[in-house]
């Protein structure tokens, strides 16, 4: 005979109560894979796709800084000229009062191999500017003798020999850092357009002039035309379409090729991670390439 709690367990109480027991080991099994689930999913994984962190993004300052550091502009003494894809020529332009002597420089391959031309058998005692036609003609505006005379020279050698040739100086414009109160155009002075002028170099339409204090002016119908300030430029680029400077950057770009659109914002063309040596810079345009010489280093861009 069956026991009374085995009989229990079969009426209909019993049921209810097996189905209740039964029901609550389902949900535990079913919390437990759940749990085992959730676990497993928060370990870290291996992955092909890398996760950048985010960062704050900057903050707007109630004062905004300038992006660059001040910068003490000085004469540009270099003069560089570039024709085609592979003529440069480039001089040290000296100081004919100072007594500091110029050197030339050419080259036929981009500027990967340089040759020194003599200047000194035709006393030349400083060289202002330079315009070359291709890899043998080319044209300076010199200051020869005791005197400082200011001439025209002619070379159809690649610079290794030059005639004197006054004719071309109309068709040059420069200032003589040793002299900036004026400017050399159209064959005749013009007073600087500031009493710290730096440079003036011909563009592709007008004379532009840069300032120590960065203001910039071009030469139109006649006078001087400001230019929008460009803080930190110490450079002209030379027979540019438009005008562009060499500017002195922040340290992923340390110079600058381009122009300043206000005093607080470089937005540059070009970048380059060689320093920007205030005096010892200088740029040409030439075959749609900026042709830049800084310091000890030289470069396309």
């Amino acid at each position: 005979m069956a026991s009374r709690r085995t009989r229990a367990l079969r009426g209909p109480a019993g049921s209810r109560r097996l189905w209740l027991i039964l029901a609550l080991v389902a949900f535990l099994a079913v919390d437990a894979v759940l749990v085992g689930l959730a676990l497993t999913s928060s370990r870290e994984v291996d992955s092909d796709t890398p996760y950048i962190q985010p960062t704050q993004p900057p903050q707007p300052s109630a004062t905004p800084t300038p992006t660059t550091p001040p910068v003490v502009a000085l004469p540009v003494r270099r003069v560089l000229a570039a024709a085609g894809e592979s003529a440069v020529w480039r001089a040290e332009g000296g100081s004919c009062t100072g007594g500091v002597a110029p050197l030339l420089q050419t080259s036929s391959d981009a500027g990967a191999t340089w040759k020194d031309r003599d200047l000194a058998r035709y006393d030349v005692r400083q060289v202002l500017a330079l315009w070359i036609r291709d890899v043998n003609y080319g044209e300076a505006v010199v200051r020869l003798g005791d005197g400082c005379t200011l001439a025209g020279m002619r070379s159809f050698t690649a610079g290794q020999f030059w005639e004197q040739q006054d004719s071309i100086i109309g068709g040059h414009s420069f200032l003589d850092p040793d002299a900036p109160g004026a400017v050399h155009i159209d064959g005749a002075d013009v007073p600087a357009p500031c009493g710290d002028a730096i440079q003036a170099v011909s563009g592709a339409d007008t004379v532009v002039a840069l300032c120590g204090s960065g203001a910039a002016f071009a030469w139109s119908s006649g006078s001087w035309m400001p230019y929008p300030p460009q803080t930190s430029a110490i450079a002209i680029v030379g027979e540019a379409p438009s005008p562009e400077f060499v500017l002195v950057g922040a340290a992923d770009c340390l110079l600058g090729l381009g122009k300043r659109v206000d005093e607080q914002q470089l937005v540059p063309r070009l970048c380059s991670l060689s320093p920007a040596v205030p005096g010892q810079s200088v740029a040409t345009w030439a075959a749609s390439r900026t042709w830049l010489w800084a310091g000890n280093w030289f470069g396309v861009l």
